[in-house]
């Protein structure tokens, strides 16, 4: 017994000179490799913060309260996993796996947070019934949810550092030196990470790539830690890192229609909807999608033949082909650029669809623009843009300043005749300074003598008071000023170091150059010149005393930035701003202008475009003998309470002027002749075209050519399409109808040349190549036909048409596996497809 306790005892010495000897190694290894490896996992965690936010963001908002959501759950897990290190690691002696171990873990479970967060638009989505009544509830939801994404690899990142730190550490006299070193590595690893991911990573592979890397490079330093030890699980570990290595690769591609399609903002308007119906309207699949330097930018194509375009900044619509958008847009630029009698030099601040720009580079004396876009995407999707706004990017007047819009305002040497802003809404985070006193102050320093700045303001889901402050900030630095309202959900300040007012003379002088503005203000229902005149609203000292004693919102208290995404969720705001609008709009013409009974039947048009519905009605009522503008008022009031009657009211109207070319062009537009009334859509785009109302000509003939289409007058529609081109031969919709009308009667060679025409003018039409590829597939040019067929599904992902036409190409072609593939692609978009199922089965 005595002898086997003495080899017992000897055992146990050998083993623990063994563990002695390893813990010195391990210490003499720890002293090189710890630092590294934190400061790596530095990379790592800022690289997946920044990554983190960003898909965050696409779910949660846009607001400083979702990213402080964010910040909070991440900081609170750190925090915790640090708290909680000494009840987790207890007495335990700690060695190099045990920080392979966590560095493995945080890996995996970042892994995790990858397909997760392609869910989390959809989560939101059906969650936002139980909440949507209330920003706060809203708040705690982003939350619960950012927590549950975040609470477990932050958890284990806090428990890295004083691991590291424990293991760095050799003597109690050098703990302050070995924190320091250990957070200091770790330190400049964060900076590198974030520089990194926000730069570099995110603008050039993406968020959802990012994360990839972030969470792999997480693993690959967990495997060198355990290959760095003489531990016989090392291999196992190791062979487990590889194993969540090859699986984080390998996961599938976040879909881009749900995480641009804006939950955040739009999901109270689609509840009506279910997931499955959401997925083919708010979440349908973009024609482009890109994570840019500071937001996630997408296109999408809408409407019966794609002829509606939206332009999204983090899910929320930054510009669109809508006309309430078009009017903001236009006016942006026309109204400052009338305004100011010999406008040379201009800024803008926000490219959006370069609408604002064309409107300014029409105006003649305009010599040069400098344009401030931020974002690289924005400017980027500036192709999409081109064949609508006229390829004014390239039309030598604008230069493009990819930039800060503020900084570029503060850092130009220029004095600016005009300064257009139209930036994001201001409940975005770092919004919020484009709309400060300080920030007006700058721009009042720019401007030239004589100079004007016109300044965008939603009056949706913002709050009365809010409205009021930015009316303060803004005329307490112009001393002169004018307050429009561009749409029924926009306001444009104009303000001016000098007095400004209309001159008629030059609104006229320029209406009647400039056939291009003429078409601009005939497409957003300004009918005369002086119909802007009814944009007005109300003057720099009225919106002074209407502001009261609202705050400023200054650079040192941006009050905006954290108030305007409180309202974000209030749908009445907007009923309550157009109220307090119309309570202090009591003069209906800018100072200046005479009110004669003539200018104020012009300004009733804009009235219409504002939604002022009651001061038209009153010009209606006091109207005793109406002229044809009146009529026309008074039928287009009708409409817009009730189709039904209002094509009885336009009836009426054209009864008592039956050669009023106005009255019947706008009838012809309103008029649902695509579905019943076809014969009455010819009589009246003949009546029209016999008269056409100023900048008419091209949407009269187009109107006309496509209810002769409708007719089977296919000669007749082919010389009112021609007529549209003669109008204006830069825009693609005229060739695209004049190319299908070709298509119809068999003029294959002219249509494909038609086609072919409209892709000239606008490389991103999908009509177009769609019309094309229908041609080159009638001339059994099937190669030709299935690339632009694919062309067409590069725009449109989800077109249900263009994809069962590629489908028959492959099958022409002989390529049944691709066949297959685009018909379960049908599938996957309109499930239960007869023509899809039928081409399968017979696929085999």
């Amino acid at each position: 017994v005595r002898s086997g306790r003495l080899k017992l005892d000897e055992s146990e010495e050998t083993e623990t000179r063994e563990e002695a000897v390893e813990a010195t190694t391990a210490r003499s290894f720890a002293g090189w490799v710890v630092p590294l490896a934190f400061g790596v996992a530095g990379i790592s965690s800022m690289a997946l913060q920044v990554a983190w936010t960003r898909g965050l963001a696409l779910s949660l908002g846009s607001s400083v309260y979702a990213f402080s959501s964010i910040l909070v759950t991440f900081l609170a897990g750190l925090g915790l996993g640090s708290l909680l290190y000494p009840r987790i690691m207890g007495a335990r002696e700690p060695s190099l796996r045990h920080l392979g171990l966590i560095l493995l873990g945080i890996g995996g479970l970042a892994g995790l947070t990858i397909p997760a967060l392609g869910y989390f638009p959809l989560v939101f989505f059906k969650v936002f019934p139980l909440v949507g009544d209330s920003f706060f509830k809203v708040l705690l939801l982003d939350v619960i949810l950012s927590g549950l994404l975040l609470i477990g690899p932050t958890f284990l990142m806090g428990l890295a550092f004083p691991l590291a730190t424990h293991l760095y550490t050799e003597r109690m006299s050098e703990l302050g030196r070995s924190v320091g070193e250990v957070y200091s590595a770790n330190t400049f690893g964060c900076i590198a990470g974030a520089f990194i991911a926000g730069f570099l990573m995110i603008p050039n592979l993406g968020a959802q790539s990012t994360l990839k890397l972030a969470a792999v490079l997480y693993l690959v330093v967990a495997v060198a830690l355990f290959l760095g030890q003489k531990d016989s699980r090392a291999p196992g570990l190791s062979g487990l890192a590889a194993l969540l290595v090859l699986m984080v690769v390998a996961l599938p591609r976040w879909n881009p229609g749900v995480m641009g399609g804006g939950v955040a903002i739009y999901a109270g308007r689609h509840q009506h909807l279910t997931l499955d119906q959401a997925m083919r309207s708010m979440f349908r699949p973009p024609a482009f999608y890109a994570d840019g330097l500071s937001c996630t930018v997408s296109i999408n194509y809408y409407g019966q033949r794609y002829e509606e375009m939206a332009m999204r900044v983090n899910g929320k619509v930054d510009a669109s082909l809508g006309r309430p958008d078009k009017q903001t847009m236009y006016l942006t630029g026309y109204l400052p650029g009338i305004l100011h009698p010999n406008p040379k030099q201009v800024a803008v601040v926000g490219l959006g669809s370069g609408f604002t720009l064309q409107a300014l580079a029409t105006v003649p004396e305009v010599e040069h623009i400098d344009c401030a876009e931020l974002e690289p995407a924005v400017v980027e999707v500036g192709k999409y843009w081109a064949g609508y706004n006229g390829h004014v990017l390239d039309g030598g007047k604008v230069q493009m300043h990819v930039t800060d819009g503020r900084t570029f305002v503060l850092g130009s040497a220029k004095q600016f005749d005009i300064i257009a802003s139209e930036p994001s809404n201001p409940w975005i985070a770092g919004i919020g300074n484009l709309f400060t006193k300080d920030f007006y102050q700058t721009c009042s320093q720019r401007l030239a003598p004589g100079g004007v700045m016109c300044q965008w303001f939603n009056l949706y889901a913002v709050s009365n008071q809010d409205l009021k402050m930015v009316l303060k900030s803004y005329y307490t630095v112009f001393p002169y000023g004018l307050v429009f309202q561009s749409a029924p959900g926009d306001l444009l300040l104009i303000g001016s170091n000098d007095p400004v007012q209309f001159d008629l003379d030059r609104l006229r002088k320029v209406y009647q150059e400039e056939p291009v503005l003429r078409r601009h203000f005939y497409e957003i229902g300004l009918y005369q010149p002086e119909s802007i005149l009814g944009h007005y609203l109300f003057d720099r000292e009225t919106a002074l005393a209407a502001a009261g004693d609202a705050p400023f919102n200054t650079d040192d208290r941006p009050l905006l930035e954290f108030s305007a995404p409180l309202s974000l969720y209030s749908l009445d705001q907007m009923v309550v701003n157009l109220g307090f609008l119309r309570e202090h709009h009591q003069n209906p013409l800018p100072p200046g202008i005479e009110q004669t009974p003539e200018r104020l039947k012009d300004a009733a048009f804009g009235w219409l475009n504002q939604g002022d519905n009651e001061r038209a009605e009153q010009l209606v009522a006091a109207t005793k003998e109406p002229d044809e503008k009146v009529a026309l008022v008074a039928a287009l009031l009708t409409k817009n309470a009730d189709k039904e009657k209002g094509n009885e009211a336009f009836a009426r109207s054209l009864e008592l002027f039956p050669d009023s070319g106005l009255i019947a062009a706008q009838w012809a537009a309103h008029l649902d002749w695509m579905n019943t009334r076809y014969e009455e859509g010819v009589t009246l785009s003949k009546i029209a075209a016999a008269d056409p109302p100023p900048g008419s000509d091209y949407f009269v003939h187009l109107v006309q050519g496509m209810a002769l289409v409708r007719t089977d007058q296919l000669d007749a529609a082919e010389a009112a399409f021609q007529k549209a081109i003669d109008a204006n031969d830069d825009d693609s919709d005229a060739y695209d109808r004049l190319g299908y009308c070709l298509l119809k009667q068999e003029k294959l060679d002219q249509a494909v040349a038609a086609f072919n025409k409209a892709i000239e003018r606008n490389h991103t039409d999908p009509f177009a190549y769609n019309g094309l590829a229908q041609t080159e597939f009638q001339q059994e040019n099937i190669p030709a036909a299935t690339a632009d067929f694919e062309k067409a599904i590069e725009l449109v992902p989800d077109d249900i048409n263009a994809l069962m036409n590629l489908g028959l190409c492959y099958i022409k072609a002989g390529d049944t596996a691709a066949a297959t593939r685009i018909f379960h692609t049908v599938l996957r978009y309109a499930p239960g497809h007869d023509g899809a199922l039928r081409f399968l089965a017979e696929l085999g």
